[in-house]
């Protein structure tokens, strides 16, 4: 699959997005939303994969073998870094959570307590305990389902995280927007928008993504007027009204991403195709990890909203050195070796191409 630039660009959009909510929500509501187009994102792009590759042999090896080389690597060395500084803090947090963030659960004990250990320089990271265990569930689900049930697969999901949400596990008191299973709808969007796009794209198809991003848009356009503000209909994080809202956030980004594959090298999308944004994309990750400890790190390890703009620019320029450092000297190298797990249909087109090669290099 080739790389989209205009999607690498939403995703660099989301995490200034998700930086921006965390330099000040109340100013910035709908910055927390940009974990909810990720979310949509993965679902899209994890979705595609196991439709193309899902039947072939080693499938699984080599998806999981790729995931692990994408995401494990700077984790695990903030983890660490935040680990090995912790003694040396103004006042030392307590580590007995750190199991937990090694494993990605730290969102588990939600399911039966209500409350989870925390490591608050890295409370962050809950969106990537649920995206692993979405990588974990998803495949196997999708494969043991089979190609034709995908669509009722994802639809069955975005009800099942729907009534979650609806049934009373989403309170300040219990953060279960943060259970993949109250979650869980993003990704299966995203699913859905990739299982819709697999097939013939004829005027219908186009029209209905297009109608979807139009109707959500002004969905939660009239829930921000309806609520008076921003912050009134989306919270800070937490809407008032999270089964609906949540759903039509995903919906909006369900639309938002469709129409952008649609219209992939179209003039109307000239602006996600700037190279710099598109950049931001490819180092998205790592300011979305980064940003959170440096922000706390900046602030005296505690974290406050009420700053001059010079502590702001610090903050936001700090996490894009961090970033950059980090894609050019451990990611890039890292991301080298998924050459050794890839897919059957790409060793054997790569495979074909190769004897043509050679025979053209002789007539030269």
């Amino acid at each position: 699959m080739r790389r989209i630039p205009e999607l690498d660009s939403l995703r660099g959009l989301a995490a200034l997005a998700i930086m921006a909510f965390h330099l000040n929500p109340p100013a910035f509501a709908p910055g927390w939303t940009g974990v909810d187009l990720f979310f949509v994102l993965s679902g899209y792009l994890i979705t595609g994969i196991i439709l193309r590759h899902g039947e072939e042999r080693g499938f699984l090896k080599a998806f999981y073998a790729r995931r692990g080389l994408r995401i494990w690597p700077i984790y695990y060395i903030t983890l660490g870094v935040l680990v090995l500084a912790n003694p040396y803090l103004p006042k030392p947090y307590s580590l007995e959570s750190v199991p937990y963030y090694a494993t990605y659960t730290q969102n588990v004990p939600l399911y039966w307590k209500g409350t989870a250990p925390s490591l608050p320089t890295f409370d962050h990271t809950w969106t990537l305990a649920l995206e692993e265990q979405f990588y974990i569930l998803w495949p196997a689900l999708l494969l043991l389902s089979g190609r034709k049930r995908v669509v009722p697969v994802c639809l069955a999901t975005i009800a099942l995280a729907y009534m979650a949400r609806e049934g009373g596990w989403f309170s300040y008191d219990h953060y279960s927007e943060r259970l993949l299973i109250a979650r869980c709808d993003g990704f299966a969007l995203g699913g859905l928008l990739a299982a819709v796009l697999s097939g013939e794209i004829t005027p219908r198809v186009r029209w209905g993504v297009a109608a979807v991003f139009v109707l959500a848009i002004l969905y939660n356009g009239w829930g921000i007027v309806a609520a008076g503000s921003a912050t009134g209909y989306l919270g800070l994080p937490t809407p008032p009204n999270p089964a609906r809202t949540i759903l039509a956030v995903g919906g909006l980004y369900f639309g938002l991403v469709g129409v952008v594959v649609l219209g992939v090298g179209s003039f109307w999308l000239l602006p996600l195709r700037w190279r710099p944004l598109a950049y931001l994309g490819q180092i998205s990750y790592g300011m979305y990890l980064y940003h959170y400890p440096i922000f706390w790190a900046v602030d005296g390890f505690q974290l406050s909203y009420q700053q001059p703009w010079s502590t702001r620019t610090v903050k936001v320029g700090l996490t894009l050195l961090v970033a950059v450092a980090s894609w050019h000297l451990v990611e890039s190298p890292i991301l080298r070796l998924k050459n050794r797990f890839r897919y059957d249909s790409v060793k054997s087109a790569e495979a074909a191409v190769e004897p043509r090669l050679s025979a053209e290099s002789k007539n030269l």
